[in-house]
């Protein structure tokens, strides 16, 4: 039954990401289920996933997910920690000294969301799930405090803030899937009260932009669904 309440992303991650969201901080689960949403590629390197110095890893990564990935073969180590600049200096100059050269494939520690992915492939082989780690709207509630003028500003995404402002009512819209449901570990209140938050700061971050395409937008999801409102 649980399946059928979730329209907007495929049901089966949607429930596999509820299996272990309870063990994650607020950073983690805004980047779990921002990566269900879709952007487009033009945006550039601005909406990518900070490195761990810029945005830490939570216990989710460090207590479950990196653990586990080792465990399985499913990630290297030089995939899950990320390097200093003087230890990647310090690994170029000893391969320059043997005769080596850098590999032509750096590996570059893997995101909180593909992480998710891998795991979940693994235990589901025969379903296919597409995500885009991303950025943008947890950027915007935790680094900017839902001021969306002065994200697109720093971010020099003028030319682009449409697309960002369908993004974050989708994120909306996502959120109110994901409200109903709990995850397996940690407290159904909690979650709910978590989520909500997040779903009013939005909600009032989108009003300040155009309050009317908000109302209309929201309206109409609740009349006919997350795919056909936005």
């Amino acid at each position: 039954p649980e399946l059928m309440k979730l329209r907007g992303v495929n049901p089966l991650y949607g429930l596999f990401l509820l299996q272990h969201l309870g063990k994650a901080n607020t950073a983690e689960k805004i980047q779990a289920l921002e990566s269900l949403l879709e952007l487009p590629t033009s945006l550039g390197p601005v909406i990518r996933v900070p490195k761990k110095d810029m945005l830490p890893n939570g216990p989710l990564v460090d207590e479950f997910l990196d653990p586990k990935l080792l465990e399985l073969g499913l990630a290297s180590v030089d995939e899950l920690v990320q390097k200093t600049e003087e230890e990647e200096h310090k690994e170029w100059e000893e391969r320059r000294r043997f005769g080596g050269e850098y590999p032509e494939e750096r590996k570059f520690v893997i995101p909180l969301a593909e992480k998710l992915q891998r795991l979940f492939e693994f235990e589901y082989p025969a379903v296919d799930v597409r995500i885009t780690p991303a950025w943008v709207a947890g950027e915007i509630l935790l680094e900017f405090n839902g001021d969306f003028n002065k994200y697109v500003l720093s971010k020099s995404l003028q030319k682009q803030e449409g697309v960002i402002f369908r993004h974050l009512l989708r994120f909306i819209l996502l959120l109110e899937e994901f409200l109903p449901l709990a995850p397996a570990d940690g407290s159904a209140d909690d979650w709910k009260n978590e989520l909500t938050a997040l779903k009013e700061k939005l909600n009032v971050c989108c009003r300040n932009v155009d309050p009317q395409s908000t109302d209309e937008i929201l309206e109409r999801a609740a009349q006919s669904g997350f795919d056909d409102a936005v």
